[in-house]
């Protein structure tokens, strides 16, 4: 954290005033302030200016490593130092007076300067939700949609959307995810819309849908497949597995779809061979049938069924030869 922080000028305070911290502050928060920092800093994007486009990493892991010129560009350096500045003095500054007060401050700080680190000051957020979020590391996700949202106001093929409904459910997910832990995954179900799209299904049927399924594939050596957890926040970074199609900074807008509908989720592979994170998915949507002839045959029954797409894999996983037992 220090290392991430230190501006040159600020490093010695701040070192002395973490280990002061460190006697009362739980290691939790301070991994929080870590997490936000490194996601803030070392890897982050200046997409207020830069925008989004085809030109950003295509795989998670390099947005890990932090060596794409995305990173490296003027504009994403230049708010990197403000970011360190300002991370570093809002540290200095809840840790300082009573040391009693220290982990109050250090948590709500936290809340303020993830907001604005993605560029939603104004939305309304909690500590456990913040937390959450910054271990799945929507620090470029979020900042992505919500700095990016004049280049999502045309489809690929250049037909207009409204941009009020974009900011709308920009923001509506903003929320849902800072909320508190599980917040996310409960607005995609409850929210007017997400209603809508599970209407008909009993409420086991809907139970089950809801349900992160998993299945490990011992045949396959050890492969599984599954529907991310619960918290479903690895929706943000299931479409930088293959395609490249789109993803939250570029052709953002075809990412809403799986971010805000009920009935759309994704399917995930993991391979032992691969720990770092998911390294294949094919989208997976619930649709509804309705009872019409088709192309003469006999009528369709109208009701639920499921649609499996195609089967994408990681770019550089597939580079280190995985995916032939996918």
């Amino acid at each position: 954290l220090v290392a991430l922080l230190d501006d040159g000028r600020s490093g010695d305070v701040l070192l002395l005033r973490l280990a002061q911290a460190s006697r009362c502050v739980s290691p939790a928060l301070l991994e929080g302030w870590a997490a936000l920092a490194d996601q803030s800093i070392r890897v982050g994007i200046d997409y207020r200016s830069l925008g989004l486009g085809w030109s950003h990493p295509v795989t998670r892991m390099q947005y890990r490593l932090g060596d794409h010129p995305s990173f490296q560009s003027g504009p994403s350096q230049r708010r990197a130092a403000m970011s360190r500045t300002r991370l570093c003095q809002a540290i200095l500054t809840a840790c300082s007076g009573d040391p009693s007060e220290w982990s109050n401050r250090l948590e709500a700080g936290l809340v303020v300067e993830f907001l604005q680190e993605i560029g939603a000051p104004q939305v309304k957020a909690t500590p456990p939700g913040v937390a959450r979020a910054l271990r799945a590391e929507l620090v470029q996700p979020l900042r992505a949609l919500n700095e990016g949202q004049p280049h999502m106001h045309k489809t690929h093929a250049g037909q207009p959307i409204p941009p009020e409904r974009v900011a709308q459910a920009v923001r509506s997910l903003t929320e849902a995810v800072s909320s508190k832990p599980g917040g996310f995954a409960q607005w995609r179900y409850s929210n007017p819309v997400g209603q809508e799209q599970l209407r008909g299904l009993t409420p086991k049927q809907v139970q089950t849908w809801r349900e992160p399924t998993c299945v490990s594939h011992h045949s396959l050596g050890g492969l599984m497949t599954h529907e991310d957890d619960e918290s479903e926040l690895g929706f943000f970074w299931a479409t930088k597995i293959g395609g490249p199609s789109h993803g939250f900074d570029f052709e953002a807008q075809c990412l809403l779809p799986l971010l805000c509908n009920a009935r759309h989720k994704v399917v995930l592979v993991n391979d032992p061979e691969w720990p770092d994170y998911p390294c294949g998915r094919c989208h997976w949507r619930l649709l509804w049938a309705a009872s019409e002839e088709y192309g003469g045959r006999e009528p369709v029954a109208s009701g639920p069924r499921l649609w499996l797409e195609a089967l994408h894999g990681d770019f550089d996983a597939v580079k280190k030869g995985l995916g032939n037992r996918w």
